[in-house]
């Protein structure tokens, strides 16, 4: 019998990358990405960071991502990659501007038992001073 287990993290957890006019305000409910200097002939492309906490079991696999955003004016995250330590184990490029989930069975890796956890990383596309991306969660499902 298998079972599920996940590790996830609220927007707040939210850290830049310290790319020039990336904003990050937080809420509540999440993080808001902003750039007041975007434009169209100059919009701004960062990463953003979300540590996760490894999964109870750490001989189970990961399955899907689950992305809980929202978006306005045409801003998107344009690739999710997913971390355990300092090794790559999913890489989803993909147009991303409202909750997705993001199935991740064919990259069947297994989180690390070190101690230093989980890292999603989004590249994010803020096309103009009105374009934002709210991150409410993250989070990761693994099954074993």
């Amino acid at each position: 019998m298998s079972n599920n287990y996940y590790a996830s993290a609220s927007g707040i957890a939210l850290i830049g990358d310290g790319t020039a006019n990336l904003v990050v305000t937080y809420k509540p409910d999440g993080a808001v990405i902003s750039s007041p200097q975007a434009s169209t002939a100059s919009p701004l492309a960062a990463t953003v960071f979300v540590p996760l906490p490894n999964p109870p079991n750490t001989n189970a696999t990961l399955k899907s991502v689950s992305l809980e955003i929202d978006t306005t004016g045409s801003a998107e995250i344009t690739e999710v990659y997913v971390y355990f330590g300092k090794t790559l184990i999913l890489d989803s490029a993909g147009r991303f501007d409202k909750d997705h989930i993001i199935d991740a069975t064919k990259s069947a890796q297994k989180p690390d038992d070190k101690p230093y956890g989980i890292t999603v990383a989004l590249d994010v596309n803020i096309p103009n001073a009105q374009a934002t991306i709210s991150i409410h969660s993250v989070s990761l499902d693994f099954q074993g």
